[in-house]
């Protein structure tokens, strides 16, 4: 399995077990990365973003390592959703749920919350009402006080 290390100093070294694909090579070139044959690694002299490059590679060689706990369910196999500058951090049925709850249209999400929850939410976030959602969907609770409720809610918002 391909894996990398990485140096960062005066000047960017990454070193591969082995030979790494294609595309990762073309990744490296396209930002000023270099091939060493003495040394047997990539380098680049200027640091400027470096650490999106390195990110860069870990997604290439390795696309579906998760990056966290769901923020919503707290499953391991979390990935990041690019949602503007919180990105949250969501396993894929959560996800689904989150767009789900986004396609519905104001009045029917109205509508799901009367139903379900008896009162429209203190918190119009929509992470906040797609957890709702969520729990809803996999346990509807009896008693609004649910510690589970509420700790997905809690998640929800990033407490």
């Amino acid at each position: 399995m391909l894996t990398f290390t990485y140096r960062i100093g005066p000047d960017v070294q990454i070193r591969f077990t082995e030979k790494p694909p294609a595309d990762v090579r073309h990744c490296l070139k396209a930002h000023g990365f270099r091939w060493s044959p003495q040394a047997g690694l990539w380098w680049r002299r200027k640091v400027i973003g470096a650490a999106e490059v390195i990110a860069g590679l870990r997604r290439l060689i390795e696309p579906r390592k998760p990056d966290g706990a769901c923020w919503m369910c707290g499953n391991p196999d979390g990935y990041f959703r690019n949602e503007g500058a919180a990105t949250p951090v969501r396993c894929d049925e959560c996800q689904a749920i989150v767009r789900h709850w986004q396609a519905m249209d104001a009045r029917t999400q109205r509508d799901w919350i009367l139903r379900s929850q008896g009162a429209v939410p203190d918190c119009h976030d929509t992470q906040m009402i797609a957890a709702r959602y969520a729990y809803a969907r996999r346990a509807t609770p009896t008693d609004p006080s649910d510690i589970a409720y509420e700790d997905a809610c809690a998640r929800a918002c990033g407490f």
